[in-house]
């Protein structure tokens, strides 16, 4: 016999169909939830299950739902009322059942005023998920002054944060995705090319990701960045220049730029992980030696394996199964479980040090490396500690 907790559970799975009814203006109720769950043959059991399902029943709680019977007949008891069907008659005993009268009424405020606002969104309410509208209920004021800007003004050349919209900019920042989904279904024929970021679509121009860059030749801080040691660089800038260098250091964490030793005719850059593929088309790169030194977990052998993907020629640094092996005393746990992954480009001491990683989930935070034996490894790089260029 099912249970008042079953009933909930099904119950709570109807709910975003009731949502979506509010949507289409369709009838909902009677909600009818089917009772498949045979009552148990033992007479005592079957009715302390049937009084717990009626205690909890509208007939005694004045709320909620109501019990549909029908006759059957046991060998040992006779004649018997068994649940055939528990029934949610209106949408006051739903609400009140699933504790959802204020999200409900939330609900139906918000979408009276989004489709007082455009009534087509009907349809682009039916494609999203059924709690989306109250997913950004706080931020609708917003996001459809937001939308009106756009629909009507022509942004194109000027950068996301200039434009005048009537909120914060940060505020499109943050709900990017919904807008750009609203503009692409209103105006379809201007923005429902598929692939187009929401900067695309309205032709903003993009503020270039600028690359932290550190001469470890001084000398050539000197010739080429008018004594500037350390400074940010674009892509497009990278892609122009022609320095006579030998070497470069690709490294994940700022930190380790200020680690490097001085190495002549070399230079290094921060690749900054989730930019790192704006470095992929770089003719410098590939004239010259390259070194990649990123984290020892997970996310770190991958982006090497991008970068090698990118520039077969490079080298890891600190990267392999020595290190890893002489750090096991600091290996931490990261937050997930390693994942498959194809890293056929990987050396095979890379590849060793990545499982000796994955066995244990763990990860080797790079502040936590021993700082003399580091400082050993950079010291063997080609270059270190010598000065000045040839």
């Amino acid at each position: 016999m099912i249970t008042p907790q079953e009933i909930g559970g099904k119950a709570l799975r109807k709910y975003g169909d009731y949502l979506r009814s509010l949507i289409q203006g369709s009838s909902f109720f009677p909600l009818h939830i089917r009772a498949d769950k045979k009552a148990p043959a033992d007479f005592g059991l079957r009715h302390k299950a049937l009084e717990a399902l009626i205690s909890h029943s509208k007939d005694r709680t004045g709320f909620g739902y109501s019990l549909g019977y029908r006759k059957v007949v046991t060998r040992q008891h006779g004649e018997q009322d068994e649940v055939e069907v528990v029934r949610f008659n209106t949408e006051e005993d739903y609400l009140r059942f699933l504790n959802k009268e204020i999200e409900a009424a939330e609900f139906k405020d918000g979408l009276g005023q989004l489709l007082a606002w455009q009534p087509t969104l009907k349809d682009w309410l039916l494609q999203q998920p059924p709690d989306t509208l109250l997913q950004y209920q706080p931020a609708w004021k917003g996001i459809c002054g937001v939308v009106d800007y756009l629909l009507t003004h022509d942004v194109r050349n000027l950068y996301l944060r200039t434009l005048q919209v009537p909120v914060h900019t940060k505020f499109i920042q943050r709900y990017k995705a919904v807008i750009f989904s609203l503009l692409q279904f209103l105006q379809p024929a201007r923005f429902g090319n598929e692939g187009h970021t929401l900067e695309e679509a309205l032709g903003l121009r993009k503020k270039p990701h600028l690359f932290a860059l550190r001469w470890l030749d001084l000398a050539m801080a000197e010739q080429f960045s008018a004594g500037m040691e350390v400074f940010g660089v674009s892509v497009d800038y990278l892609k122009q220049v022609a320095w006579p260098v030998k070497q470069i250091i690709l490294v994940e964490n700022e930190t380790n730029l200020y680690l490097l030793p001085e190495m002549a005719g070399s230079m290094a850059l921060v690749s900054a992980g989730g930019a790192l593929h704006l470095l992929k088309d770089i003719p410098l790169f590939r004239n010259t030696q390259l070194y990649y030194w990123g984290d020892l977990d997970e996310k770190g052998f991958t982006m090497l394996r991008d970068v090698r993907l990118y520039y077969p020629h490079v080298i890891s640094v600190l990267m392999d199964e020595a290190v890893v092996m002489h750090h096991q005393l600091e290996m931490d746990t990261q937050p997930h479980r390693y994942r498959e992954h194809d890293l056929s480009v990987l050396t095979g001491s890379e590849k060793r040090a990545f499982s000796l990683l994955s066995a244990n989930n763990g990860r080797i935070e790079q502040e936590k490396l021993d700082q003399h034996y580091m400082q050993e490894c950079l010291a063997k790089m080609p270059e270190a500690n010598s000065t000045g260029t040839e």
